[in-house]
């Protein structure tokens, strides 16, 4: 296939469901760059996910002329950059949790929010129960039941400490998350790199 015109750096990106290209990674800094596809990359994007994101339906062909199309802003709480994407197989979204909180506590990017966010073409982006845990770059795993399962990441970015307890998300029961404390190890997720 041919190159495909990319409206930011997608950091992260996942199929949806229904066949749609769901990414995010950059944001635009609101200049026009006018070679945004040569070897150097687009200079007018900056990292983050916390103003927008991009869903693509590859039935339609991506041109200079159309490739924004897609482009729709990420109307929540959470920035998504630094966060961990699964396929949630109740709801068939995409669910992003953790990221940088340079939109919630603190406005510190580099630190980890409890933020959680879904995606589907029809409901859009939208917030969900909130982690017990703020986590940045955390490791999360759709079990064979449904469930979710968050682990590790850090509190602060590369300054850790890390997330030492991992986190079950059950949709149907209670606040949606559990926190998983028979499985808490320092070892597994401590203060060293995550």
């Amino acid at each position: 296939s041919q190159v495909t015109p990319w409206p930011l750096m997608a950091i992260n990106t996942a199929l949806t469901r229904d066949g749609m290209v769901q990414s995010f990674g950059s944001t635009s800094t609101g200049c026009t760059d006018t070679t945004p596809y040569d070897w150097t990359g687009n200079s007018c994007v900056a990292q983050g996910g916390q103003f927008e994101f991009d869903v693509w339906d590859p039935s339609t062909t991506r041109t200079i002329e159309n490739f924004q199309d897609g482009v729709l802003p990420n109307n929540t709480y959470t920035d998504m950059f630094c966060s961990v994407q699964v396929h949630n197989p109740n709801s068939g979204s995409v669910m992003t949790m953790g990221g940088d909180d340079g939109l919630g506590n603190g406005n510190n990017p580099v630190n980890g929010p409890v933020g959680v966010t879904s995606y589907t073409v029809q409901q859009g982006l939208r917030d969900e129960a909130p982690m017990h845990y703020p986590r940045w770059y955390p490791t999360a795993n759709a079990m064979p039941n449904g469930d979710i399962v968050v682990q590790g990441g850090s509190v602060r970015g590369v300054s850790g400490p890390g997330v030492l307890t991992p986190e079950r998300y059950t949709p149907n029961e209670g606040s949606g998350w559990t926190l998983l404390t028979g499985a808490k190890s320092s070892e597994a997720y401590g203060n060293t790199q995550n």
